[in-house]
């Protein structure tokens, strides 16, 4: 399903302004938020609104080859598109909103977040909570930081909202006491005594609690002079490895340290603790790899 254009009045849209702080954020800005993920080209207005340094190029950069807008990528071990945080979403889907029809990847960032607008636009606001909590609370504060620290700036403004409006919907909800299932089912990371499990756990953050979009593999390589087979994200990783093997896992503990100090959403306490939890696994386990 696309996203709904947010409602224009005078050529004004509707919408919430960036850190404006909301009970619940208004559902045009939910369909905003939808359409920079799904139009490369969004409406001038969403433009002026988020950054006008916006394009076809910088989308496909950003949302294609570093922080795909699946919930899977971030949720399996591979990571994978499809599996099962995809099985789940689609039944979750199914029960809250039967007779909905659902693209094949429904854990779509876009796809949810228009979902989310619906919602509110209706006033069903137990289904939009509730989508909230099970779909876009196990991952997307932890993708919008990747966005504000990786992602460049054309971008950046968006994932700040994206971020704000998660948090002023979920301080608004009642405190989470109960994991969501995305991640209460999550694989666990295992020892990484052989090199295809260093890096699936490298490039899985529900195993490492690790952001490595491409970009920072090749950035990584700069910093260690490195000369790297340049490709997709794990051929690039794993080329890196190859040059780098000892230097790589160590800069890999750094970004483990880096990425902790990220700011945490406090409605989302348990979801916080959880992530806090897979990264100081994945330092004992990186640790011992350089022990070894």
């Amino acid at each position: 399903m696309a996203a709904s254009p947010a409602q224009a009045d005078g050529g004004c849209l509707c919408l919430a302004r960036p850190g404006l702080a909301v009970a619940w954020p208004d559902p045009d800005l939910w369909y905003a938020l939808a359409e920079i993920v799904e139009n490369p080209r969004p409406h001038p207005a969403l433009a002026e609104l988020f950054g006008k340094e916006l394009s076809p190029e910088l989308h496909t950069e950003l949302f294609v080859h570093d922080f795909q807008p699946y919930g899977c990528f971030y949720l399996s071990s591979g990571p994978v598109l499809g599996g099962e945080p995809t099985g789940r979403c689609r039944e979750f889907l199914a029960t809250y909103l039967p007779g909905l029809e659902q693209p094949s990847l429904p854990d779509n960032l876009g796809f949810l977040l228009s979902l989310i607008g619906r919602a509110t636009e209706k006033g069903a606001h137990s289904v939009a909570e509730a989508i909230l909590h099970e779909q876009l609370a196990p991952w997307v504060p932890l993708y919008t930081a990747g966005v504000i620290n990786y992602g460049g700036s054309a971008y950046r403004a968006w994932a700040e909202s994206l971020h704000q409006a998660i948090e002023d919907a979920a301080n608004s909800m009642p405190a989470i006491t109960k994991l969501p299932l995305q991640l209460a089912f999550a694989p666990d990371a295992h020892e990484l005594a052989e090199r295809k499990a260093l890096e699936e756990f490298a490039l899985s953050p529900v195993l490492s609690g690790l952001l490595l979009p491409r970009s920072l593999i090749l950035q990584i390589a700069g910093a260690l002079e490195t000369p790297i087979r340049f490709g997709g994200r794990k051929f690039s990783f794993s080329s890196l490895i190859d040059q780098a093997p000892r230097e790589t896992v160590e800069k890999l503990v750094a970004l483990l340290a880096d990425q902790a100090s990220w700011g945490q959403i406090s409605g989302l306490g348990l979801v916080g603790k959880w992530w806090s939890a897979r990264r100081r696994r994945a330092e004992q386990l990186l640790l011992g790899v350089l022990e070894q």
